[in-house]
Parts: structure tokens; sequence; C-alpha cells
């Protein structure tokens, strides 16, 4: 969850720079809003609760003020991503939408308003921070001015006001060298820099990326060709299942056995035969006696390889 916060927090740093932490932790952040004029408009504070972002911010202005999407208490309640806030959704985009909204249709206030719901005094826009107690330099992230401070302006004369009004380009170098604006160059500066640095340290690991990839394929390719081989040894796993199976065998046995047999019935009538037509020699009766016991002999070790299968 700690990865997913951070997320959240860095879209917010990313899309509205003007916004300022309030606690340690950063559980609390504002984001003051301003005329073209400097005027201020409004103060929005963002509350993250400890299961944040599994559970929806709570986005409210410092005091109540009339606006469609800013409820009696000054909640913000209208901006339609809020309302369907998900883990997913985008903090740093809804702040942002939700500032775009208010430049277009500023709220205004209400006479007699003395806070928000929480009864919480507005926020100090000092160098002091009402929560840690310490200035903007001794922060961890450096903030960026919402605005540049030119109250120098009503000290300069009336020559001086009409150069710059008949030079704009003037102008501009004048802004460009308040601290504010410089501050807001060199985070630009800094951004800018770290975002090389990142697209370097990602480039350099694309090499070794592809050389992943690679051998992923060949493992691929590796395991393709056993799994093959596997199936071509269970296909023949198969087969010799199937030919020495018992029931095979004995019927195979049983066969040969009643072949046997039948051949020694055939050689006693042979026999018989021969005997009453009268026996020509000795020889006749001892090839007879060879044969049949011959057959005998290979029938009786078929049934007993028959009997020794029958008690497996």
């Amino acid at each position: 969850m700690q990865y997913a916060k951070n997320r959240q927090l860095a879209s917010l740093k990313q899309r509205v720079p003007q916004a300022q932490p309030l606690t340690a932790d950063e559980s609390r952040w504002q984001v003051q809003l301003v005329t073209p004029q400097y005027q201020p408009i409004c103060v929005i504070i963002i509350d993250l609760p400890a299961q944040f972002p599994n559970v929806k911010p709570s986005i409210r202005l410092s005091q109540t003020m009339r606006h469609p999407w800013v409820d009696g208490n000054g909640n913000i309640v209208g901006e339609p991503k809020l309302r369907n806030w998900s883990t997913y959704s985008d903090l740093g985009c809804i702040v942002s939408d939700i500032i775009r909204e208010f430049a277009r249709q500023p709220p205004t206030a209400i006479h007699g308003a003395s806070g928000g719901a929480s009864g919480a005094a507005p926020p100090s826009y000092d160098d002091q921070s009402p929560s840690t107690g310490k200035s903007r330099k001794e922060r961890e992230r450096a903030s960026v001015p919402p605005c540049p401070d030119l109250s120098f302006i009503d000290k300069m004369s009336q020559d001086e006001l009409e150069f710059y009004e008949s030079n704009p380009e003037a102008v501009d170098d004048m802004i460009l060298e308040t601290a504010e604006a410089q501050s807001i160059l060199t985070m630009s500066r800094d951004l800018l820099q770290k975002n090389e640095e990142l697209a370097t340290k990602i480039l350099s690991k694309e090499e070794e990326a592809e050389a992943v990839q690679k051998k992923a394929h060949e493992k691929w390719a590796e395991m393709s060709l056993e799994r093959d081989k596997l199936a071509g040894l269970l296909r023949e796993q198969d087969e010799l299942i199937s030919r020495f199976d018992k029931t095979r065998i004995a019927e195979a046995l049983a066969k040969e056995a009643s072949e046997l047999e039948t051949g020694g019935d055939a050689m006693k009538r042979s026999f018989a035969s021969l005997v009453g037509g009268g026996v020509k020699n000795a020889t006749d009766i001892e090839t007879f006696k060879r044969d049949f016991l011959q057959k005998r002999k290979e029938f009786h070790a078929v049934e007993a390889r028959k009997e020794k299968l029958e008690r497996v």
C-alpha cells in the first residue's frame, strides 16, 4: 500500500507543484488559488486517511464557500473522479481538475462564515509550517511558491512603470529574476536532470532485458523438446503396458496350450492308426515317441507358465 500511496503523492507533486505539505508525514496538503491579479480565491485542504489510497481522500475548502461542487460544510463533492474514487484513481489529476474548475468559476465567500466543518482555522502561508514548526528550507521537500512576490512594483516610479508597460519582454525578465521564479526554474532543471538520469538508467537495462528475454525463449524451446520427448515415452509406455497385459498373455498361453493339446491328440490318433495297420519297423515307433514327448513337454511348459501368471 505504501508504494501506491507514494505513486499518488508523486502525481500530486507533478500535476500540482504549488501543493504544500502541512504535516511531516505528508498526510495533509494545502493548495492556495489566486487570480491572475494575485488576489486570493480560496485554499484547498487535502487530507489523506491512514488507509489511503484504498480509502478516498478528503478534499475541502479551508472555509465554507459557495460553488456547485462544494457542499454546505465546505467539502468538495462535485468532482466526478473523486466521487468514483478507487485505488487506481489519480489524486494529482483530480486536484488539477478541481483547480481548473475553480479558476473557471471561482467559489464565492459566504458572509459570516467562520470556517469549514472541522472548525479549523485557515492555514498560515508564511515561511513557518504550522504543524512542524520548521521553515521551508528545513523541510525535506522544497515547496513551490504559488506566485512571485511582486510587491516591489508598488515602489517603482512612474517612469519605471511606463518603461515596463512599453517593454513586455523587460517585464518577463523582471519576473524571472524574482526568488520565486528562480526557485521554480531550479526545480525544473533538477527534474529535467533526474528525468535524463532515469532515462539513461532505463536504456542501460535494455540490453540486459533483451538477453533475459532471449534466454527465456531458449528455455521455452528446450522445454518444448523435453515435453515432446516425454510424450513419446508415454506412448511407448502405453504400448508396452498393452503388449504385456496379464490378461492378454494368459489368453495367448491358453491358446498355445490348446493348440499343443490338439496336436497331441492328433499324434495319438496317428499312433493308433499306425498300430492298427501294423508296425513296419521300430523307427516309426521311436519317431512317434520322440515327437509325442516333445509335444507333451511343450504343453506342460505352457501350462506351467499359465498357472504361474494366474498366481501373480
